[in-house]
């Protein structure tokens, strides 16, 4: 019991810092994170080995991958700056962005969050609006043409979310590493493909070995998948295929992935794909807020899933002894990132 109280109080720290900064967390929300402490002792499925990630990894090396900015900034240390789209300008407010000089197309959004994003690109209907400035707001995902756009809709909606803490979503468990991510507002290339959107691979890696991968073909209007092919690690090539990348880029892609996610005992690495060409899409620590649940791949059923991630996982960490390794370099790609 005094274990469990004493990890109670860890967790507590940047909630108590949320507070102070005036985040509102209400009693429903922190009997949530006491029951997921409590029930994640002994994972017995994947999902409850994510939930006991979420209640106890306190590293700095999940900030800096929840960072959008700060994973760019690792993904060039890491594996090279040929990854990435391009950057056209970043700030702590949309003000810190030329928007006048950027290119007719372009994707804006915030670097602390799922969602807040503004895709503006050709292939969008013309008669979708962004939200006026007065109007309520969540993290949402938005598609619009630029004829459309209304720049200072735009410019206010992404100071909007980058003055809305992620970490604290209603009904979603804390996810902890987000709380400490420092908002910035940032403008990159846009990418295509055949829906208005490219298309996605990403790579569940479980201690630096990719157990599994989902590749997406993503509906413009939901921003959710309108194709998803699940895959085991042994039928990876048939991703491939369907995302038309040759062989010998695909190879690159595996190694890079397993490069990013060596540090980590669980990382999924997300990619964009664009005429046969992987860019970097971010890296997620806790995949749908912890609410994960496989749908069936081209050979395995859900369960199968579940248990080929967990049979990697275990045991499981001690999230203390990873952090001394992890620590400096951490902090060093964090303040290499900039403000």
């Amino acid at each position: 019991m005094a274990g469990l109280i004493s990890e109670f109080r860890q967790y507590l720290r940047p909630v108590r810092r949320g507070v102070r900064d005036g985040w509102k967390f209400d009693r429903s929300l922190i009997a949530a994170e006491w029951a997921l402490l409590r029930e994640s002792r002994r994972p017995e499925t994947f999902r409850e080995a994510l939930a006991h990630k979420m209640a106890r990894d306190r590293r700095l090396l999940l900030v800096m991958y929840a960072d959008k900015l700060a994973a760019r900034t690792f993904v060039a240390e890491r594996v090279g700056a040929s990854w990435l789209t391009e950057l056209y300008g970043h700030g702590r407010r949309s003000s810190s962005i030329a928007w006048q000089s950027l290119p007719r197309e372009f994707v804006a959004k915030v670097n602390h969050g799922s969602g807040g994003v503004v895709v503006v690109s050709e292939s969008a209907p013309r008669d979708r609006k962004l939200p006026a400035p007065a109007a309520p707001i969540r993290w949402s995902r938005h598609f619009v043409h630029p004829d459309s756009i209304n720049l200072g809709h735009l410019r206010s909606l992404l100071d909007r979310w980058a003055q809305m803490p992620f970490a604290q979503e209603p009904g979603d468990a804390f996810e902890w590493a987000y709380g400490l991510v420092v908002p910035r507002v940032f403008a990159e290339q846009r990418l295509a493909g055949a829906s208005g959107l490219p298309e996605q691979v990403r790579f569940w890696c479980v201690k630096g070995a990719i157990i599994s991968a989902a590749v997406e073909t993503v509906n413009p209007r939901t921003f959710g998948p309108d194709r998803r092919m699940r895959l085991l690690s042994s039928e990876l090539d048939v991703g491939r295929r369907e995302l038309g990348v040759s062989a010998e880029t695909w190879a690159a892609l595996i190694d890079a992935s397993t490069r990013l996610a060596s540090d980590a005992d669980f990382l999924r690495v997300d990619w964009l794909v664009e005429n046969g060409r992987p860019y970097f899409s971010e890296l997620t620590n806790y995949p749908m807020a912890g609410r994960i649940g496989f749908g069936d791949g081209i050979s395995a059923s859900p369960d199968d899933f579940s248990r080929v991630h967990l049979d990697a996982w275990l045991p499981r960490p001690n999230y203390r002894r990873l952090d001394r390794a992890t620590r400096d370099m951490a902090r060093r790609v964090l303040d290499a990132t900039p403000i």
